[in-house]
């Protein structure tokens, strides 16, 4: 059963979930020029005057180097494997099972 709340929902699960919920860095980071042509033609009219821009492939390095940078700037670090064995064992010690 939902429990009714008397709060009046303005935003969605799904929108809740982006604007509160943890980044995806991986998803979000992904793209192709064709996906964000607004977007590059907003930032190149407001800071690149006539300047010509050349649509250039987004290598794996600078991909990868660039979100570890973003990530540290906000406090974040990418998910490793290594963390896997730590986050199996903390549902278990907030439940209190063993």
């Amino acid at each position: 059963m939902i429990a009714k709340s008397e709060r009046l929902t303005v935003l969605s699960d799904a929108e809740q979930e982006a604007l509160y919920g943890l980044p995806d860095f991986d998803a979000f980071f992904r793209f192709d020029w064709n996906d964000v042509q607004d977007d590059c033609a907003f930032v190149l009219s407001r800071y690149f005057h006539a300047e010509a821009f050349e649509h250039k492939l987004i290598t794996k390095h600078e991909h990868y180097s660039q979100r570890e940078r973003i990530a540290e700037l906000f406090g974040y670090q990418p998910w490793a494997a290594d963390f896997l064995p730590r986050s199996r064992s903390r549902p278990r010690k907030s439940c209190g099972a063993t």
